[in-house]
């Protein structure tokens, strides 16, 4: 079905505009933001151009890793403007990239390995995944937009459940971050040029200068809903098992309201 040309229009921005904010790396030499905040400080004795990048940058976050990420993206929304059918199955390499972002997120928190830089640049390409193309019931999907709810039936499979379980987790991953991540969670670069950490939200503002709070608050409110949803979820396959067994299918009556739909959607476009 074709999408009206406006809201394509709003959807190609949304893609770029998350491709430019995530693209920024931990080296701060880059042309493109030549600003300040990415010069060293004149008091430093190293007149080296300042490089904060760490020994798993690339491995992380490298121009191959984002490339693939960012066609990714395209190719999801390419899939759902002119190809539907296979709209499932850019959810499912979506998730596999997002997977491999999470994963090598908790390993390097678990065993030490990961910087404060490196983690933020990940969950800022893991965002992207959540506010552009990761549709978890559908509803940014155009069988929403031509079906309406009667869409749901098309999802709520395996795939749903994997998704909402990646989304539940990089959203409590979020509020621990900018909790106690920044605080002593992770590792500190060792460059005093480099301890302070810059993100940009309408403006390069430091993590630590008061948009940490309203990360927090976010983050605490996405934790909260998809953790729910998963709960509710759990219950719903046990009630199904008890119901129809595990081979039958149980059929719900849903769909949101704009309000309903939209507040949470708000919340995931901010983190």
């Amino acid at each position: 079905m074709d999408l009206p040309f406006g809201r394509n229009v709003i959807f190609v921005s949304i893609l770029i505009a998350a491709g430019f904010l995530a693209s920024a790396e931990a080296s701060p030499t880059s042309n493109v933001f030549d600003v300040p905040v990415f010069r060293r400080n004149a008091t430093s004795g190293n007149s080296a151009p300042l490089d904060c990048t760490t020994q798993f940058s690339n491995d992380y976050y490298g121009f191959g890793v984002r490339l693939g990420v960012y066609f990714s993206w395209l190719g999801s929304y390419f899939a759902n403007l002119l190809l539907p059918s296979e709209i499932s199955g850019s959810l499912d390499t979506n998730s596999i990239f997002l997977v491999a972002l999470i994963g090598s997120l908790f390993n390097g928190t678990h065993f030490r390995q990961i910087q404060q830089i490196d983690a933020l640049i990940i969950m800022q390409l893991s965002s992207g995944f959540l506010f552009s193309c990761f549709s978890i019931w559908g509803y940014r999907t155009s069988y929403y937009q031509k079906e309406g709810p009667k869409a749901i039936k098309r999802f709520g499979g395996l795939g749903t459940h994997c998704r909402l379980i990646l989304t539940a987790a990089i959203s409590v991953y979020g509020t621990w971050f900018w909790w106690e991540g920044l605080e002593d969670g992770l590792i500190t670069s060792q460059d005093p040029d480099c301890q302070k950490i810059f993100t940009w939200f309408f403006a390069y503002l430091p993590v630590r200068g008061g948009i940490d709070k309203l990360y927090i608050v976010i983050t605490i409110g996405c934790s909260l809903y998809y953790c729910a949803m998963l709960l509710a979820a759990a219950f719903a396959v046990i009630f199904k098992l008890f119901r129809v067994g595990w081979k039958g299918k149980l059929t719900f009556e849903t769909g949101f309201s704009v309000a309903e739909f939209v507040t949470p959607m708000c919340l995931i476009m901010l983190s």
